[in-house]
């Protein structure tokens, strides 16, 4: 069973997007190390390691397509370990879809934190080479 504590959507969890049109992952980080493969990144605290969060993106709005999906529906695991205990403890964020003056495109901004810190930014598999042109 994944493991979710809470995820808080912005707008809301009905609100819907075209895949298509997303093109990136803003992730508030607040200064942890951040590491991504694939639709998962990970989170270490930065100080001592004395814990560490994982994120792991539901793979149907990771993998590029014309579908509609809804923010409800954008995490498939989201929960954290306190080493050693390997423990899934369900962990929480904000997802909200943003748009930004300093930014081209919509993004699907992701918050573990519930904070304001200045987001890294990871792209999101792009359409196929021919796709736009058929």
């Amino acid at each position: 069973m994944p493991e979710i504590g809470f995820q808080i959507n912005v707008p809301n969890g009905d609100f819907a997007f075209d895949r298509a049109y997303a093109f990136e992952i803003g992730l508030r980080s607040s200064g942890f190390t951040v590491t991504w493969v694939d639709n998962q990144v990970t989170l270490l605290e930065p100080t001592v390691g004395a814990y560490y969060i994982v994120l792991i993106v539901d793979e149907r709005i990771w993998q590029w397509s014309s579908n509609v999906y809804t923010l409800g529906f954008f995490f498939r695991q989201l929960y954290y370990v306190v080493p050693p205990v390997p423990t899934h403890n369900p962990a929480g964020a904000v997802v909200s879809w943003e748009t930004a003056l300093n930014h081209p495109r919509p993004i699907i901004m992701v918050d573990p934190f519930l904070t304001s810190t200045t987001p890294l930014y990871h792209p999101l598999p792009p359409a196929p080479a021919d796709w736009w042109s058929s």
